[in-house]
């Protein structure tokens, strides 16, 4: 559920100029970083005390991800086109050519009509790209050995802290000049992730009731909190980073749920990555149809959140679940 939750964010951070006219969650690109945390967590959880092959663990997770990110990219590129043809896009027909053939591939385009953005056709896919970095790197010899483990973390902390306080925020890493700090931030989050999971007893409570929606609330206020750019916010955004999302996570893994509760937060939670993907693109056509339509922007706003978040689910249900099952059927 926390998955969730940080997901909707992303979405209303994305859509607060655009469809509701003022930011409402300003903090939430450290949802990203939480993401990576909850990898690392459950990857370590799912594939420790499996031997498997770096092709197989690969395929597994291009089985995984696949489906969605290709209905992303195909929205991406649909709007891409779209701005194009009105010459409301710095980008040209052979940028987005380009950009959707490297995409397709998982590989950032530096085709983005002299913009910074390392995946133009739909800004989200930096941390997709950087996910499966890690991923690679989980399956070769650094996460097998302690030692090799924790030096990487340490450089990457050391990385990410310093371009943090030199910019003011964490906001980092889908831009070109930033993708190194992309790369920190995955590394960062991933292994403190991974190391819950490995080194940390499981928490001995099982959290249900008022403790359950404690953990929201916390999740949630880290990403509201309204810290201006400048040495507080790279404090605030750090201790999020190493200290507060990795003990969210160890919270998280003992949460009892009732029934009802399990129902939905397994519902949400596996729509959470189809609303990570296809959101971006569909926030501008509402966008754009809604204002032509003189819709109010309050309306506007809340009607795409809901409705993003019903198709999600729905996506997950009738295409994720067969594709993904498919895929694994002819490529694991």
């Amino acid at each position: 559920m926390m998955r969730a939750i940080a997901a909707m964010c992303v979405v209303l951070v994305h859509s607060s100029g655009l469809l509701f006219e003022r930011v409402l969650v300003p903090g939430a690109y450290l949802a990203v970083d939480f993401f990576f945390a909850l990898s690392g967590y459950v990857i370590a959880h799912a594939y420790d005390r499996k031997a498997m092959p770096m092709g197989d663990f690969m395929l597994r997770r291009v089985a995984r991800l696949y489906p969605l990110y290709a209905l992303g990219l195909l929205l991406g590129a649909l709007q891409a086109v779209a701005l194009v043809a009105m010459h409301r896009s710095p980008m040209t027909w052979t940028d987005v050519a380009a950009s959707l053939a490297l995409h397709a591939l998982y590989l950032p385009s530096p085709f983005n009509g002299g913009g910074d953005a390392l995946f133009p056709l739909n800004g989200p896919f930096w941390s997709l790209f950087f996910e499966l970095v890690v991923n690679i790197a989980y399956a070769s010899f650094i996460y097998r050995s302690r030692w090799v483990m924790g030096v990487v973390a340490g450089i990457a902390m050391i990385v990410l802290a310093q371009a943090t306080f030199s910019q003011g925020h964490a906001d980092l890493g889908w831009q070109w000049p930033w993708m190194h700090v992309g790369l920190a931030k995955v590394l960062t989050s991933f292994t403190l992730g991974a190391c819950v999971r490995r080194y940390l007893p499981a928490c001995p409570w099982a959290l249900h009731g008022w403790p359950v929606g404690a953990l929201f609330l916390v999740l949630c206020g880290a990403f509201t909190l309204p810290v201006p750019e400048g040495p507080g916010r790279a404090i605030v955004d750090l201790v999020f980073i190493l200290l507060v999302s990795p003990t969210l996570i160890w919270f998280g893994a003992s949460m009892a749920p009732t029934q009802r509760q399990e129902a939905w937060f397994k519902a949400l939670g596996a729509a959470s990555y189809g609303l990570y993907v296809i959101h971006l693109p569909l926030t501008f056509a509402a966008g754009f149809i809604g204002h032509k339509l003189g819709v109010p922007p309050l309306l506007l706003g809340a009607s795409f959140v809901l409705g993003v978040q019903a198709l999600a689910v729905w996506l997950e249900r009738r295409y994720d679940r067969p594709m993904r099952a498919w895929l694994s059927a002819r490529l694991v």
